[in-house]
């Protein structure tokens, strides 16, 4: 089992010492967002197969993290993006981003950490040209401490459109033309050496990237593959469980 922690909240910013109290516990209660039955999710020795950190802060989990190693594999997915004040509020700024992300690299390995870039973010602060100079500057910084980027284009729900509304910047959709700017410095990355770019909604042709499919097509294509091995008596590969926190 693969246990995410978590979409909902950054655990590793705010929740730390709780996760190392259900570690010890070997398990944790969670809520079901849709209203539903809560539900158990077993942290025991040998039922966790990984772990999945979604953060934008590290600092406060990063000396635990043997604890968690001992437990079962992890990887952090960081989203920095250095967005202005106006935008990002409430997170540290990149340059301590950057530092926490080199002090994994040099603990655990590059691979250990997946940078996201997103969401972006096309607004009256953020134009286009902007995105450009500041993903290639923290690109530059980012060199050599993970080789794998996640990037995607903000999808403007009425929240976010409601909380923009009265702030300095207000959303633009970003052009055609800077989506195939987008999917030429992809390119660029992957021949500069980057292991892996996942590019969603930017419209980057396939075979350069890994693109996310939806869940109409991820549904078709494996009861296509089911059907297959039916057909030729091929055994069912099993499927790894995947619980949120």
């Amino acid at each position: 089992m693969i246990v995410s922690a978590s979409y909902r909240t950054d655990i590793p910013a705010f929740y730390s010492t709780w996760l190392l109290r259900r570690l010890a516990e070997g398990g944790c209660r969670v809520r079901n967002p849709y209203g539903g039955a809560d539900y158990e999710v077993s942290l025991r020795e040998g039922e966790v197969d990984g772990f999945v950190f979604w953060s934008r802060n590290m600092a406060p989990l990063a000396p635990h993290l043997t604890v968690v190693r001992r437990r079962a594999p992890f990887i952090v997915q960081y989203t920095l993006t250095g967005y202005p004040r106006a935008l990002e509020t409430s997170v540290i700024d990149a340059p301590r981003a950057i530092a926490q992300i080199a002090g994994l690299a040099g603990s655990w390995g590059k691979r250990a950490v997946v940078w996201r870039y997103d969401p972006i973010v096309v607004t009256t602060l953020t134009p286009p040209a902007w995105h450009e100079a500041n993903f290639q500057w923290l690109a530059a910084a980012l060199a050599g401490r993970t080789d794998e980027v996640v990037v995607s284009f903000a999808s403007p729900y009425r929240k976010t459109l409601r909380n923009l509304a009265d702030g300095k910047a207000r959303l633009a959709e970003p052009p055609r033309r800077h989506r195939a700017r987008a999917r030429d410095a992809a390119d660029d990355l992957l021949a500069a050496g980057t292991r892996r770019i996942r590019v969603r909604r930017i419209g980057v042709r396939r075979g350069a990237v890994h693109r996310r499919r939806s869940p109409r097509r991820r549904r078709a294509k494996s009861s296509r593959r089911k059907r297959k091995r039916q057909s030729t008596g091929l055994p069912m590969r099993p499927v790894a469980r995947h619980r949120r926190l």
